[in-house]
């Protein structure tokens, strides 16, 4: 049975990662960062890593700089899209903490958890259509479907009802011509990934893996 999980008090942010303190389980935490103007990455996160994150905020250590900058003359940074806003890794930004919270927040809701698995909920429209996720049979809309994200060679052949022997690809479209609207999701994780595309519930896609850490 899943606990789904509700941001309680906000953490602080480390660079641009912001965490939240999950209301059901205090050893749960909920992480999100805005990557770019239409990329949002969020998390559900529990054992190391979240451990690390949240220690980071109470370590002052954690804001070593990873380059020193001193000033001998002219050169350049090893990345040519990064910006030096003041010489000490703070890129420049038009945002406000505020306002990059304020964004961040309403993709923070779906998330729920066992003691071994983490689930995503997101919501669909009445018409959306999805797309993606790598080589399958049937149809190229995947809504009403569920298969895994995840690839193996059969040992005995393989029919249409073989899952996993396809190429998988974690990303899927959204499109919603009522709302003219279109967006993308990544799940990025390297282990097996069910994905259940509003089969179980018409009006949800549901992304569930095994581990720590869903992104």
């Amino acid at each position: 049975m899943f606990t789904e999980g509700t941001q309680q008090a906000y953490l602080g942010a480390n660079e641009r990662e912001h965490l939240w303190q999950v209301r059901e389980n205090s050893n749960y935490l909920l992480s999100g960062a805005l990557l770019g103007g239409e990329v949002i990455r969020v998390r559900l996160l529990r054992g190391i890593e979240g451990t690390q994150l949240l220690h980071s905020l109470q370590d002052n250590s954690a804001h070593l700089l990873r380059y020193q900058l001193a000033d001998k003359g002219s050169g350049t940074l090893p990345y040519h899209s990064w910006i030096v806003a003041r010489g000490d890794e703070e890129w420049s930004s038009s945002l406000t903490e505020a306002q990059v919270r304020a964004i961040i927040e309403p993709y923070l809701h779906g998330f729920a958890f066992t003691d071994t698995s983490l689930r995503l909920m997101r919501p669909l429209a009445s018409k959306e259509r999805i797309f993606g996720l790598g080589e399958r049979t049937g149809t190229m809309n995947k809504r009403g479907q569920a298969f895994p994200i995840w690839n193996i060679d059969p040992h005995k052949g393989h029919n249409p009802q073989t899952e996993t022997m396809y190429a998988s690809i974690p990303f899927y479209l959204g499109l919603s011509n009522a709302a003219g609207s279109a967006y993308g999701v990544l799940v990025d994780h390297t282990g097996r990934t069910e994905m259940d595309i509003g089969k179980t519930d018409r009006n949800s896609v549901q992304m569930t893996v095994q581990g720590d850490s869903l992104v």
